[in-house]
């Protein structure tokens, strides 16, 4: 009983916590599928905004970086598209076309 009892009032201690680590990876995926749904709309602008938030939020969220490189691409920022498909990278290195478009990026950087 003793042992359930410690193990009971440690859980208690640590509860805020474990409620700040969920809120933080929820408040991460709020912002990532408002920033989609932003990109999807043509609102490139507030996109990056909310995909630069979920990213900050969650820095191991590989469509929120995904996605904010092609925020980034929009907006002609492509220096800010290597910066998050590098992200994903190193998340995800074997991810469907992303060593396509991160060269794509490269090239555009390099060209200025």
């Amino acid at each position: 009983m003793a042992n359930r009892d410690s193990a009971s009032e440690a859980a208690n201690q640590h509860w805020p916590v474990y409620l700040v680590i969920l809120l933080t990876s929820a408040v991460a995926v709020i912002a990532a599928i408002l920033g989609a749904v932003a990109l999807r709309q043509g609102r490139f602008i507030e996109a990056k905004a909310k995909l630069e938030q979920a990213v900050a939020s969650e820095d191991r969220t590989e469509d929120a970086w995904w996605e904010l490189g092609w925020a980034h691409w929009t907006l002609e920022e492509y220096d800010g598209s290597v910066r998050a498909w590098e992200q994903v990278r190193q998340i995800n290195p074997t991810r469907e076309e992303l060593e396509h478009w991160l060269a794509a990026a490269q090239t555009r950087v390099t060209l200025g």
